[in-house]
């Protein structure tokens, strides 16, 4: 038996991609955090957002004179690796799921490349898919409008933070950095003024979206560098260091396995599974210093 959430004749869902059936959700989140930022930015009523829905590889949201434009390819990128990263931790029955969590994996990352029809009769989808998968599907929802938020947020705060093009590679990244803080900060307080506990469910998901988001960067790069944006898995460090979590708790082992999925796409070379010694932050650690040797030039890993 399969799930339906296509219905064009109840709300506008453009475009051919499954990520429209978010259409509502994503003019709500806008709405939402235009009058938030507006409130304390009064600078940014000019802001804007428009949706590329057209059948194009996916490209990173931008802000040009004060108009957001977020391509429906990038959010179908984004869906797709909530999916593959929030499916892929491991936990019991994983392994019934895991060839069509790895495909989809695989799916999300040629679409940085080019684009090619998402087959929603045999990948994992928002819009058409097997009711077994639905406990799968929802949770990769949820984190998914998390990232959404982070990446609103994101473009909002080069307005409200007056951004302006940089020819420096340093200020470049400085200010995505800048732009990365105000980001998380917005979403932290989202969760914190919910009335949530430390060991809510809902809590850990929302910052599980969290790094969902910067983990999905890490696939964006091969070499793991972002050239005029920060690396990617410094900016995944960045996240959970902000949140200013234990050092045994359990998001340190999650942003390492993230890291090891990268590691699965791009280089099983250097695949290194953590281990059981140190806390869970000092596990991580371990995982984030081989990529830092590995970007320079030193040999790290061990091949499978």
């Amino acid at each position: 038996m399969f799930c339906n959430n296509y219905c064009p004749e109840v709300e506008h869902q453009p475009g051919s991609q499954p990520i429209r059936v978010f259409a509502q959700y994503f003019s709500n989140i806008f709405i939402n955090i235009y009058n938030e930022i507006v409130s304390e930015y009064p600078h940014c009523r000019e802001v804007t957002c428009s949706f590329n829905t057209d059948d194009v590889k996916a490209e990173s949201p931008f802000v040009i004179f004060s108009r957001i434009t977020i391509p429906y390819s990038f959010l179908s990128f984004l869906w797709c690796s909530a999916y593959h990263f929030i499916n892929s931790i491991p936990h019991d029955g994983v392994g019934i799921h895991y060839q069509s969590i790895i495909a989809l994996r695989k799916y999300s990352v040629s679409m940085l490349h080019d684009f090619t029809e998402w087959n929603k009769n045999e990948l994992p989808n928002p819009e058409y898919y097997q009711r077994d998968i639905h406990e799968n599907v929802g949770k990769a929802n949820f984190v998914f409008i998390i990232a959404v938020n982070y990446v609103f947020y994101h473009e909002f705060a080069h307005v409200a933070l007056k951004h302006q093009a940089s020819e420096s590679s340093e200020r470049s990244k400085e200010m995505e950095n800048e732009a990365d803080m105000f980001a998380i900060s917005r979403i932290e307080n989202l969760i914190n003024s919910g009335g949530t506990t430390d060991d809510d469910e809902s809590k850990i998901f929302e910052r599980l979206g969290l790094l969902t988001a910067f983990a999905s960067l890490t696939m964006t790069s091969p070499s793991m560098k972002g050239f005029d944006h920060p690396d990617p898995d410094s900016r995944l460090l960045k996240c959970i260091e902000f949140l200013s979590i234990d050092e045994e708790d359990g998001l340190w082992m999650v942003a390492g396995w993230y890291l090891l999925q990268w590691q699965m796409e791009y280089r099983r070379d250097m695949l290194d599974i953590p281990s059981t010694e140190g806390t869970k932050k000092e596990e991580f650690m371990k995982i984030y210093r081989n990529f830092q040797k590995w970007k320079s030039g030193f040999p790290v890993g061990r091949s499978l």
